[in-house]
C-alpha cells in the first residue's frame, strides 16, 4: 500500500470509530462488563495509545534515525495510569481525533525515499 492508501484507511476507520464512539453513552462507556476488564473508555485510551506510542510514534522514530530500536510498553500498567474510565467520553474522542489528524498527516508526508527505513522490534 502506498501512504495516499494507508491514509485512506486511516481516515475512513477514524470516522467510522469516532462515529461509534459518539453514539455511546457516558455511563455505558465506563460500564465493565467484568471485574478487571476494560470498559470502552478504556478501550478507547487503548487506541490512543496505541497510535501514539506504536504506529505514529514509531514511524517518527524510524523516520528520526537509522534503524532505531523501538520500545514496547505494558498496556496494562499504562491503562491503569491513564485512568480513562472515570473520563467523559467526549474528552478522550476529542484527543483520538486530533491524534488521528496527526497521523494521517504524517503518513501523507511519507515520501519514496522513507519506505525502505526500519526499526528494531523488541
Amino acid at each position: 500500500m502506498t501512504p495516499a492508501e494507508i491514509a485512506l484507511v486511516l481516515e475512513s476507520s477514524g470516522n467510522a470509530f469516532a462515529g461509534l464512539l459518539r453514539s455511546i453513552p457516558r455511563d455505558v462507556a465506563s460500564w465493565r462488563p467484568a471485574e478487571g476488564e476494560w470498559c470502552v473508555n478504556e478501550c478507547v485510551g487503548h487506541i490512543i495509545e496505541a497510535e501514539e506510542r506504536g504506529f505514529a510514534g514509531r514511524i517518527r522514530i524510524i523516520l528520526g534515525a537509522d534503524e532505531p530500536n523501538l520500545q514496547g510498553w505494558d498496556s496494562a500498567v499504562v491503562a491503569r495510569s491513564r485512568n480513562d474510565c472515570e473520563r467523559p467520553p467526549n474528552d478522550l474522542l476529542a484527543v483520538f481525533e486530533q491524534m488521528r489528524r496527526d497521523s494521517l498527516e504524517l503518513v501523507l508526508s511519507i515520501g519514496p525515499e522513507h519506505l525502505e527505513r526500519g526499526g528494531i522490534h523488541p
